[in-house]
């Protein structure tokens, strides 16, 4: 009997450690935690202690089935100017870690979305962390993000687009329509109609292809000077709409698992990435309608029309931020280009009405 109540005790002394135990680390930081948050590197031992801080102040903030523990009981009120203090200094050391990460996305534009996933990627515990214990610090991370992210984009697409021009292939000009007059195309000198001055801007050729490239990658611009190679307008916006449209799907995936640690769906990633993507949009909207204001192409433009009513179908088949984002963007350029489509194709049909 004696050994029986020695045994029982025995037991339930074990038990009582193992929850006394349990209950201490989850109510007291590790020193090395604190060493790390303190004054260590921003590193992963740091995301680590950050994240061991969360716990702890997630702990001391519930009541739990096995402990009902609260702020009221001495042990927190003890241990909470300490813990105070950490987060107040967690606080700090990743907000303005994770700014100077952003700084240098805006800083090395050339290589945004590497930099991304090997210096921002990892560090999403630390903006969660801010979103629960300061929640201000979160919104200015957000937003300076997003700020510097639109002017990134922005500068890469106009510089895109400004050296996809040194590939532009004139297809077409004005003297391209069934019925041209003869005086349009009559040497002055010599009065002599001459056909040369007519491009061949009604043949199809195999120009239809580009709707087969739509998944291949952007053109390389410096390559195709390299070699010496010119391309049609479809050609140019099929690779200028392929560039907008990964971009905004490694946006979405990263706006989601960084700033938002929530399901893509969700309305706060729809509209941060609309966000971001409005300068680069904006942009590119604007070279378009440059483009068309001198264009003559009827074939490149029909063409054109075809590439966004497919890019608007397999835009629907990726998340729904991107999608979305991607859809209101191109229904602008199809109201940028039916238009003009429509005012050559009127051209065509009055010159053979008066021929």
């Amino acid at each position: 009997s004696e050994s029986r109540s020695m045994a029982t005790k025995l037991k339930n002394r074990r038990a009582a450690e193992a929850k006394l135990g349990g209950f201490l680390k989850r109510v007291a930081l590790d020193p090395r935690h604190a060493s790390v948050i303190c004054d260590g590197a921003v590193d992963d031992s740091f995301v680590e202690a950050v994240a061991a801080l969360d716990e702890t102040l997630g702990f001391a903030a519930e009541s739990h089935d096995d402990v009902s523990f609260s702020r009221d009981w001495r042990s927190c009120r003890d241990l909470a100017p300490l813990m105070e203090k950490l987060r107040g200094k967690a606080t700090a050391r990743c907000g303005d870690e994770l700014l100077e990460r952003i700084d240098e996305l805006h800083r090395d534009s050339s290589n945004v979305h590497q930099l991304q996933r090997v210096r921002l990627a990892r560090l999403a515990p630390l903006q969660r962390f801010l979103e629960r214990h300061a929640p201000e610090v979160a919104n200015h991370v957000k937003d300076v993000y997003v700020d510097r992210m639109a002017r990134t984009l922005h500068a890469l697409f106009r510089a895109y687009h400004a050296e996809l021009e040194k590939l532009d292939l004139a297809v077409a000009d004005r003297n391209d329509v069934v019925a041209v007059p003869e005086d349009a195309v009559r040497y002055a000198l010599t009065g002599r109609v001459s056909l040369a001055k007519r491009g061949d801007g009604f043949s199809l050729g195999d120009r239809a292809g580009v709707l087969k490239r739509m998944d291949e990658p952007p053109l390389l611009v410096h390559v195709a000077i390299k070699e010496n190679r010119r391309y049609p307008f479809e050609e140019l916006f099929r690779s200028s709409l392929r560039h907008l449209a990964d971009a905004a799907l490694s946006e979405t995936h990263f706006v989601t698992a960084f700033l938002h640690g929530a399901d893509q769906s969700s309305p706060a990633v729809q509209s941060t990435l609309q966000a971001i993507f409005r300068r680069a949009f904006s942009a590119t909207l604007e070279h378009l309608e440059n483009k068309l204001f001198a264009c003559h192409d009827a074939v490149g433009l029909l063409l054109v029309v075809r590439l966004i009513e497919r890019a608007r179908t397999r835009a629907t088949r990726g998340p729904a931020p991107t999608a979305s984002a991607l859809d209101a963007f191109l229904g602008d350029c199809e109201a940028l280009v039916r238009p003009r489509l429509l005012t050559i194709l009127t051209q065509n049909l009055e010159g053979v009405k008066k021929a």
